[in-house]
Formats: C-alpha cells, structure tokens, sequence
C-alpha cells in the first residue's frame, strides 16, 4: 500500500471505520487486505517491547484474522477465547505462553477483555499488554495496569476525514 494510504486513520477507514458516531464501527481486515497488512505491520512495530510470546484474540472472524497477522508479525503462535455457555475457553488445546497480549480492533466492551484477561490469569499466565488499533474509553476504564498499545485514540479522531 506504499504511496495510497499511510495514515492509520485512512487505513481504519478502508476496513470499514467511520470517525463517526458514539463507538467505532467494527474493523474488517478482509475488505481491503494490503490496508489491514500495513496496520498491523504499525501495531507489530508498536508492541515489539512487550515480549509477548503468545497472542490472544476473541473468536470472531475479524478479530482472528487480525491476530493471526499479528502473531505472524511477531512469530508467535495465536489462541481465540470464546463464551461457552458463560464460561471464558480457549479454542486451542494448549496452555497459553508466559507472556500474552491481548489483542482486539478496539475495546467497546470492557467485559470481553476482563474474560481475556480472566482466562489468562487462570492459566498463570501474564498479560504483556493490550494491543488495539482504536483505543477508547472502554479500553482505558478496563486496562488496569496492563500496558496499552493503540494506532489511534477514538476520542482523538477528530471528525470526518479529509
């Protein structure tokens, strides 16, 4: 994507992100790929000091594909929670590694990263950070002490885009 879309809000915008509205819109990393490629790329460069050895995303195609290019990024290998039946699980038949970072397009429910970070604690593992791409209030009121990486802040957007 060289010399068409660099800015990460342009970026955000060509997966399907609006400045608009009270929340950002889901992003979909499959509607323009070149563009999600060099997000992550930004979001790889950004969390590199974490030393995270594992990613964990929820179960939702966007989220997992975005963590997966991520992990890649970082080679590391990637696990996906999911609900079962009120329960926080992982997909993966595995342990989840020493050092996890949490990784979403953004935190709009602060209750989905409390069960990341749940399940992670319960494993006796670490959370090495928060990766977004958008950080909101959601993310900032449920980060606790965990280090966040965000691209871009929501409240920071700045109206429509030029």
């Amino acid at each position: 994507m060289s010399g068409q879309l660099t800015n990460a809000w342009e970026l955000l915008e060509a997966g399907g992100v609006s400045r608009d509205g009270d929340a950002p819109a889901p992003y979909r990393p499959l509607a323009v790929p070149a563009a999600a490629e060099e997000l992550v790329e930004q979001l790889a460069a950004a969390v590199r000091g974490a030393d995270a050895k594992q990613v964990l995303v929820w179960d939702e195609l966007d989220q997992v594909v975005l963590g997966q290019w991520l992990a890649a990024q970082l080679g590391v290998p990637v696990a996906r929670a999911y609900d079962a039946d009120g329960l926080v699980a992982i997909r993966e038949e595995t342990r989840l590694g020493q050092r996890v970072l949490l990784v979403a397009d953004a935190v709009r429910d602060p209750r989905t990263l409390a069960a990341m970070r749940g399940i992670v604690e319960q494993q006796g593992s670490t959370v090495a950070g928060i990766a977004v791409l958008i950080g909101t209030a959601e993310l900032r009121g449920a980060a606790e002490d965990d280090p966040v990486y965000a691209l871009v802040d929501w409240e920071q957007r700045g109206g429509e885009a030029s």
